[in-house]
């Protein structure tokens, strides 16, 4: 017999509010540049992108309860899919939140993760919007991820779900594109100088490949992020 133990849930203080961007009227009139562009660049347009930025990268805290950053980002930012609902804001539930300090461990221990799921749960969201869209907006300069599978049509979706989350991002965290095809999205954008066009920004990347039979297929890259789409139908990924 194995061993098991009973699931204690989180426990929240009565004003929890993980996303509160999401559920208390969106983005507020004097910072959302989407409706009224003139706001852009005012100091309370400036402030309160400034404290949205920080939330992002360093967590926030409600009820007594942390959420990581960029849970706070995926809850708050990122428009979803599903079949149900259709486009939406995703909800909060602890087993994502659990997911997204798994992530956080995961990096800090140089480890990866393997996730037993079926189809249609929402995995492939979180990897296109919360972490390799949330590595090219708030990374430093270079950052990469990967997207990989053993049949074209599986990495191919995948890659079609982070592009799409660029286009619903409110501008402040929209970002330009220096390259845009099926094997390669990178950010930044050209600048026009004596000696000619010269890239600039970040020019964080992610590449889309396919492995078929070749294993080999990301060798020589180095990726802060990978996803191994349905890895389980890939023969080759050992």
């Amino acid at each position: 017999m194995g061993h098991y133990t009973t699931y204690t849930p989180r426990i929240k203080g009565r004003n929890f509010c993980p996303n509160p961007i999401a559920t208390k009227g969106g983005i507020p009139p004097y910072a959302d540049s989407a409706v009224n562009p003139s706001v852009e660049g005012t100091v309370a347009h400036d402030e309160w992108w400034n404290e949205q930025i920080d939330y992002c990268l360093n967590g926030y805290m409600t009820g007594g309860v942390k959420i990581p950053g960029r849970y706070y980002y995926y809850l708050n930012f990122c428009w979803i899919s599903t079949l149900k609902r259709g486009n939406h804001f995703p909800d909060y539930v602890d087993i994502d939140h659990e997911f997204f300090e798994l992530i956080e461990e995961a990096k800090a221990e140089y480890k990866g993760i393997i996730c037993i799921k079926k189809r249609r749960v929402g995995l492939s969201e979180k990897f296109a919007k919360a972490i390799a869209g949330y590595g090219l907006r708030f990374y430093p300069e270079q950052y990469s991820a990967g997207i990989v599978s053993g049949l074209k049509e599986y990495s191919e979706e995948l890659f079609s779900k982070f592009k799409e989350g660029n286009s619903n991002c409110p501008p402040e965290f929209r970002l330009h594109k220096l390259l845009d095809n099926t094997i390669e999205y990178k950010v930044g954008w050209q600048e026009k100088t004596l000696s000619g066009f010269v890239d600039r920004g970040s020019q964080n990347s992610v590449v889309c490949k396919t492995m078929f039979t070749n294993p080999n297929v990301m060798k020589g890259n180095k990726f802060d992020d990978v996803a191994f789409e349905e890895s389980g139908e890939n023969q080759v990924l050992i």
